[in-house]
């Protein structure tokens, strides 16, 4: 961008997660400034969307795209073809037994091998080259789209209309992919689409933190990508973390199969803080957690860790609380909350809904905007059916109007508002103070704020209800600028840094996971705890418990994780 200041290029740049690319645009609107509108930082998956949404309707997709992400609606999709079959009696009442395994079989043929034709194996005594058609025929005719779809229907666009694939090539110059090692199949082939001529690429990749193999992902998908023709660059040196805890990260790495070439700190590094700590139970590691986080908080990290005249001060989004698993955090959440200390947990978009009326709301919201969204529609019902409502309705404004509850006719009464674009502004602009004394006005306010940012961060010509209800579901699944505490999962964490991490749940069984057993499968465990010891910069806080209690109440006697006794950090 230096060298091109009058020149109107764009540069994409891609990285795993959506939180991460929060990430990559908040650094580098600070860093550009006035040009930073030439960089579009994005997932792969959300790039996909934004341009089929743009030139996609020569593969059957448009501007008012239904996202279909809960695996309950693309199951019901499924099940209604197989039913069409007369095979009712074989879907049984789980369709998360029956069903299930068709949607992943269908994700990993897209994710995995989507240029090879579908793998000739039966599901229910159907062919899945039967049942993979009527699923993405059956997505299409509800106007809706999944998440491997995204890039599938992004290739056959560039095969059906060549001028699409140009389009890109013309718009943008150099592409820029962070989180390289754990590119799928499906993603590296989209990458050498729009790496055509007159496109640069540049693809930074790790091998230890690649941990995304469950779903495909591969540090060789990314030499793939790049091809052995060009240029390579090894970064030898690490600027996140010390001293201490690169030097503890590198000898959990020394341990994995490929074994990488060992990682050195930056010159000058400063030493930080590695500590290590058994807890009697479950209660107790959480415990110790609250107070190390309370320690930091009051008293800053220890001046002999630091560099030279550096800020030993810290705030709560300074600090990382990191597990396997979401259950493992439970504890340790409400342990903070006990303490009253403030807590961002990365949720779904859907999760930050405390209250029925505020999901009523959105879903209402969604359906006015297009009735024929299915999933919308369905937990619209769902939610209306735990309130003890049961409507025929043809609207969602009706059903609320027509129940017996004075707060879902007054929820009637404002979504009426919301038919009309000029007064929506209104509605959501002075929706909390509306609801000042409804139950579900924190909710209203959380919405109220998201349609700020959103009318802050789009031109008011480009302003719809479906371009606000998308800007709420990346919002809610980054949430990048929440105060707080940050509590994530491994698999959540990949692209961020914090001053100080708590790596909890250490122990046998859940890290790694009870589950893996190959070698190959213990392997990506230790790279993920590789990855969450390497996103702390200076105090790495490393815990289990001796003892954990089961849903019967039985008390089991745990080990510390065999990677932290082959790391000799523990005896």
């Amino acid at each position: 961008m230096a060298e091109s200041p009058n020149e109107a290029f764009r540069i994409l740049g891609v990285t795993y997660t959506v939180k991460a690319s929060e990430e990559l645009r908040t650094r580098l609107a600070a860093t550009v400034s006035t040009e930073a509108w030439r960089v579009d930082c994005e997932t792969l998956h959300g790039f996909a969307l934004e341009w089929l949404m743009r030139y996609g309707r020569t593969v059957g997709i448009g501007p008012n795209v239904v996202v279909y992400s809960d695996d309950a609606d693309r199951m019901s999709l499924i099940a209604d073809y197989i039913r069409s079959l007369g095979l009712d009696k074989m879907i049984g009442d789980d369709l998360r037994e029956t069903v299930g395994p068709i949607i992943r079989a269908i994700d990993d043929h897209r994710t995995l091998s989507p240029h090879l034709p579908v793998a000739d194996i039966k599901f229910l005594g159907v062919d899945l080259s039967e049942l993979y058609d009527a699923y993405t025929s059956a997505l299409t005719r509800a106007g809706g789209i999944d998440f491997p779809g995204m890039l599938t229907k992004l290739i056959e666009s560039f095969q059906v209309d060549p001028w699409v694939l140009q389009n890109f090539q013309s718009t943008y110059r150099e592409i820029l992919v962070d989180e390289g090692q754990d590119l799928t199949p499906a993603q590296t082939q989209v990458l050498r689409l729009l790496a055509g001529p007159g496109v640069n690429l540049f693809v930074v990749a790790d091998e230890r933190q690649s941990i995304n193999n469950f779903a495909g992902g591969s540090f060789d998908n990314a030499l793939a990508v790049v091809g052995p023709e060009h240029l390579r660059l090894t970064l030898q040196h690490n600027f996140r973390c010390s001293t201490s805890i690169l030097s503890a990260a590198e000898s959990i790495a020394a341990h994995m199969k490929s074994r990488p070439m060992e990682t050195l700190t930056a010159p000058g590094a400063p030493p930080g803080k590695v500590t290590v700590v058994s807890a009697t139970n479950q209660s107790d590691e959480a415990r110790i957690v609250k107070e190390w986080v309370q320690q930091l908080l009051s008293n800053g990290l220890e001046p002999h860790t630091l560099a030279k005249g550096e800020d030993p001060r810290l705030q709560p989004e300074d600090i990382a609380v990191i597990a396997r698993t979401r259950w493992i955090l439970d504890p340790f959440i409400a342990a903070l909350n006990e303490a009253e200390l403030k807590v961002s947990f990365n949720l779904e978009p859907s999760g930050f809904l405390q209250t029925s009326m505020g999901r009523l709301f959105l879903d209402a919201l969604a359906l006015l905007a297009d009735k024929s969204d299915k999933p919308a529609y369905r937990r619209f019902v769902e939610e209306l059916g735990a309130l003890g409502v049961v409507s025929t309705a043809e609207t969602p404004v009706e059903a609320l109007a027509n129940s017996s509850s004075e707060e879902l006719v007054a929820l009637a009464a404002g979504l009426r508002l919301a038919d009309d674009p000029a007064r929506l502004d209104t509605l959501l602009s002075t929706l909390s103070r509306t609801l000042a004394h409804s139950d579900w006005w924190d909710d209203a306010r959380a919405i109220e704020q998201l349609w700020l940012n959103y009318r802050a961060a789009t031109d008011m010509h480009q302003r719809t209800v479906k371009g606000f209800l998308r800007f709420v579901a990346r919002s809610q699944m980054a949430k990048a600028s929440d105060p707080g505490i940050r509590v994530l999962t491994i698999h959540r964490v990949k692209g961020l840094e914090f001053r100080a991490v708590a790596i909890v749940g250490a122990r046998e069984g859940a890290l790694p996971d009870y589950r893996a057993r190959t070698s190959t499968e213990l392997d990506a465990e230790r790279r993920g705890l590789y990855v969450a010891m390497t996103r702390a910069q200076r105090a790495l806080h490393i815990s289990w418990s001796q003892t954990t209690i089961d849903r019967q109440k039985r008390v089991h006697r745990e080990n510390p994780s065999q990677f932290l006794r082959q790391a000799g950090l523990v005896e």
